[in-house]
């Protein structure tokens, strides 16, 4: 278990993967103003142009077109079909082991911020890691039927090494808090191995990464909805490019129209979409890659670009051979007992305390010295 963690705990190449042009504002078509449905902003009164008129006449929509849905027989990594970008699509997203990425990102002329949540599917059971920097690494493990949640765990091994990691990194930060606390009870009882490979069997209702699971659910889910819709025209699928990384198309000019149409027109069956979708008061623009080699999906999304700063999303969609099997009874361990052998109430107090911080009371790294 503690493999499959470090895997999605290794260090992101955000904007690396995705070629350099999909983020420049130069190189992305204007899309006329969109105002979301939930959202404030104003609608634009911009007319269409007749180049995206005419290609929305032309092609009718795809034959056969079914909502998606999450209750979709599962698939194994070698039912992927590599037949085309659409047959690709709707294979690698019913896959049961797959990892989906989720990157929303501020990039500065010499700054970065980053928030990343990398969900790793294994049927109904998913591991979710939370990085956020400068705040440290958070992960759980859920079981849910994507309609909710109906158990979350926490490794008490990861616990351990969050509460160390704290402690050498930002001593500033933790040395007087319930981090230090804990960190104490693990070195007092670093020779027990009682504790060793357990995990915390937490309420779904008090699952700190529960809720942003089930936002990851709606994204991927409506995301894969709009684009095996837009990959059913002619024009998109004409547009594609090889490249060293994969084969990618351009969400822009008519084609990129069309992929806002169909998102607009497809927030209605899905609620809580909104949250997501208000960063692009502008309108979607970006790009569509695909690595068959990797059984690899990239979307890059640019919410806003200017001189000085280009915000937006990255997401990917991987095929993963990873399993997370079910936890075993002798390793579960109730909250209750937990804080009664540490002494106190240690989800509520961690998370509290985390809570309370803020970016720049953090020190860089490499200057902490030690």
């Amino acid at each position: 278990m503690n493999k499959t963690i470090k895997k999605w705990l290794t260090c992101l190449t955000v904007l690396a993967l995705l070629p350099v042009t999909s983020i420049k504002a130069d190189n992305l078509t204007p899309i006329k103003r969109i105002e979301w449905k939930g959202s404030n902003s104003e609608a634009s009164t911009e007319e269409p142009s007749t180049d995206s008129e005419e290609t929305m006449e032309a092609e009718e929509s795809p034959e056969g077109e079914q909502e998606r849905t999450d209750s979709a027989e599962e698939l194994s990594t070698d039912q992927i079909s590599h037949e085309s970008p659409l047959e690709f699509v709707k294979t690698l997203s019913r896959v049961k082991q797959r990892s989906l990425e989720y990157v929303s990102f501020a990039k500065g002329e010499e700054t970065m911020s980053l928030l990343s949540h990398t969900l790793h599917k294994d049927g109904d059971r998913y591991f979710i890691a939370q990085v956020y920097p400068p705040f440290l690494p958070y992960t759980q493990y859920v079981e849910s039927d994507r309609q909710s949640i109906q158990q979350a765990y926490l490794s008490i091994d990861e616990l351990k090494a969050y509460a160390a990691d704290a402690l050498e990194q930002q001593p500033q930060i933790y040395q007087e808090s319930p981090v230090a606390q804990l960190h104490d009870f693990f070195q007092r009882n670093e020779a027990a191995p009682d504790l060793s490979d357990k995990c915390l069997v937490i309420d779904p209702q008090n699952s700190r990464l529960g809720p942003i699971v089930m936002d990851m659910f709606t994204i991927e889910t409506f995301l894969m909805d709009v684009i095996e819709e837009w990959l059913g025209y002619d024009s998109v699928n004409e547009a594609f490019m090889e490249t060293e990384l994969g084969i990618q198309v351009d969400i822009h000019g008519a084609n990129g129209e069309l992929f806002n149409q169909i998102a607009q027109e497809r927030m209605s069956n899905y609620p809580g979409i909104e949250s997501f979708m208000e960063q692009f008061s502008q309108g979607i623009a970006g790009t569509l890659m695909i690595n068959y080699d990797k059984n690899l999906l990239g979307l890059g999304l640019i919410a806003e670009a200017t001189d000085e700063l280009v915000t937006g999303s990255e997401i990917y969609l991987e095929a993963s051979e990873d399993a997370l099997p079910p936890f075993a009874a002798d390793q579960l361990i109730t909250t209750d007992q937990f804080n009664e052998l540490v002494g106190f109430d240690v989800l509520k107090e961690l998370n509290e305390f985390e809570a309370s911080l803020t970016a720049d009371q953090f020190v860089p790294v490499e200057e902490s010295g030690e």
